[in-house]
């Protein structure tokens, strides 16, 4: 995983899962016009799930960005107290 870290997700992946998820709202709410409340329920519930996952796609694939820092305190204090309990 941190090996691939590095790589970035190619953007015109980015854009065709974008246009792709665009039309699917796009048709939807199209053939929800005049059908009542319950595709409309449908059609915000379409709009929830294709955001959230546009939003998972764009977090799985940049995991180690921003001001992540990693110290290497906590597991010495650990080690510490193993040796601590071992004779």
């Amino acid at each position: 995983r941190l090996a691939t870290s590095a790589r970035e997700l190619p953007a015109l992946y980015l854009a065709v899962v974008m246009a792709s998820g665009l039309a699917l709202i796009i048709n939807a709410a199209a053939l929800a016009i005049d059908r009542g409340q319950r595709v409309a329920w449908l059609t915000a519930g379409l709009v929830i799930v294709v955001s959230l996952v546009l939003a998972l796609l764009l977090a799985v694939t940049a995991p180690f960005r921003g001001g992540f820092i990693a110290d290497g305190e906590p597991i010495d204090v650990v080690r510490s107290g193993l040796e601590d309990f071992v004779p």
